[in-house]
């Protein structure tokens, strides 16, 4: 796909310096109604710090993405929340600190771009039994 949201061949593709792996993108339940949303995601892919695996439309019309670093971004529909969500992410990805950044994010929901919400991993319990201290708790 172009940076519009167009279809192109792989000949497109690789006359336009996109045929490399590292540049490919999967896009999921496309639909011809998501093109605006999609030539946007496309447009902002390079400000999101890390490269964009996936764009994922789901039958509820929920709008995912996939980053490298980042891993799953829950962006809910492609309304007119969806620039501000891509400035959001792209700031977050910018400014998490890299204690977060190396946690492994299971997701980060920016349906609310003005309350982004980040699913870190269960702390780990070493000792396996109940009652333990978590680490820096007295």
């Amino acid at each position: 796909m172009d940076r519009f949201g167009s279809w192109m061949s792989r000949r497109q593709q690789q006359g336009a310096g996109g045929a490399g792996p590292a540049s490919r993108t999967t896009v999921v339940g496309w639909q011809e109604r998501y093109r605006p949303a999609l030539g946007q995601v496309l447009a902002r892919r390079d400000d999101l710090g890390s490269p964009l695996l996936e764009v994922r439309f789901e039958p509820s019309g929920s709008l995912r993405l996939r980053t490298a670093s980042l891993g799953l971004i829950r962006l809910g529909p492609p309304d007119a929340q969806l620039e501000r969500q891509l400035e959001v992410l792209s700031h977050l990805s910018e400014e998490l600190p890299a204690k977060v950044r190396n946690l492994k994010l299971q997701s980060i929901d920016l349906s609310n771009p003005d309350q982004p919400e980040l699913g870190l991993p269960a702390p780990f319990n070493g000792s396996g039994g109940k009652g333990a201290t978590p680490a820096g708790v007295d």
